[in-house]
């Protein structure tokens, strides 16, 4: 799992076969207006907006 960054959103994207190649990172969903700093801090603050 990685998290970029558009504007005010987050992107939370996976890759499901990691760094094997076969597939590439897709998105899994855009949080709308939330900034995340990390998937550690997201499951944590169990952020729901």
């Amino acid at each position: 799992m990685t998290l970029s960054y558009v504007g005010n959103n987050t992107v939370v994207s996976i890759d499901r076969d990691g760094g094997a190649g076969d597939h590439q990172s897709t998105t899994l969903i855009t949080l709308e207006g939330v900034h995340i700093n990390s998937l550690n801090e997201l499951i944590d603050t169990n952020n729901s907006n």
